[in-house]
């Protein structure tokens, strides 16, 4: 019998039902975020990625989503955090990222969502890169 959970492979990566995808914007030089903050507005930037994450679970780390500051609409909004005491009307919070994963693959699946979206800020994302996937990449000078 295998000591593996059905939700993880042998190398502890989610086994979704459901493609997971990551959404990153970046500079050249790499930059996603300074202070919190994207550093750039660009009005076709939010709406692009209004469109790709539209009614599909958005898996997050605490850092990004504070920096919006609020539930994204007409998606599942899951916030990933080690701390214990966070909660925000509106998100749904997991402890580690399989749990966060597996709680988009649920709701994905009943809602028919053709993706899971995963997003965050360079830690997040680099600590949970091998995850995902798919990429969408968008790159500014």
């Amino acid at each position: 019998m295998s000591q593996q959970n059905d939700t993880s492979n042998q190398n502890g990566a989610f086994d979704s039902l459901v493609p997971v995808a990551m959404i990153v914007a970046m500079a050249k030089n790499r930059v996603i975020g300074v202070d919190g903050k994207l550093p750039w507005y660009l009005p076709e930037d939010l709406k692009f990625f209004k469109r790709m994450t539209q009614a599909k679970p958005l898996v997050m780390g605490r850092k990004t989503y504070a920096s919006i500051g609020k539930p994204l609409p007409n998606r599942l909004n899951v916030v990933v955090t080690r701390n214990a005491e966070f909660s925000h009307e509106g998100v749904r919070v997991c402890h580690d990222l399989p749990a966060a994963l597996e709680l988009a693959d649920q709701h994905a699946t009943i809602e028919a969502a053709e993706e899971i979206m995963v997003m965050g800020a360079e830690k997040f994302t680099a600590r949970h890169y091998p995850l995902p996937s798919g990429c969408t990449l968008r790159k500014w000078k």
